[in-house]
């Protein structure tokens, strides 16, 4: 993420989160989260600076530790009509056919 768009992203979350607090049934609403979460007062004071404290490098770091999973994609249908290009974009493409498909199950293939 570039330093323009985290302090984009950071504005709006400080902006949203102080209009929240604009209204009473806001300002009841951030209390009664606290409340829910055991967490002080105090915790309405840090929220902005905790944010805006947040750089590129803390947003790197975390991408590299929770979002490194490649992610996936399903696609349901008739493989005949999309397979070909899909395999030629996406090297790693698997067909499941619906006989042995399981959709309780990560893998999604029934255990034979």
């Amino acid at each position: 993420m570039q330093g323009d768009e985290l302090k984009s992203r950071q504005a709006l979350l400080t902006g949203n989160y102080a209009r929240s607090l604009e209204t009473d049934l806001g300002f009841a609403s951030q209390i009664a989260g606290l409340a829910v979460f055991n967490l002080p007062l105090e915790t309405l004071d840090r929220f902005i600076p905790a944010i805006n404290a947040v750089t590129t490098k803390d947003v790197t770091a975390f991408a590299g530790k929770y979002l490194v999973t490649p992610s996936s994609l399903v696609v349901v249908g008739k493989a005949s009509a999309f397979l070909g290009p899909l395999e030629k974009n996406f090297f790693e493409t698997r067909v499941v056919p619906q006989s042995k498909l399981d959709l309780n199950r990560a893998d999604l293939v029934k255990q034979k």
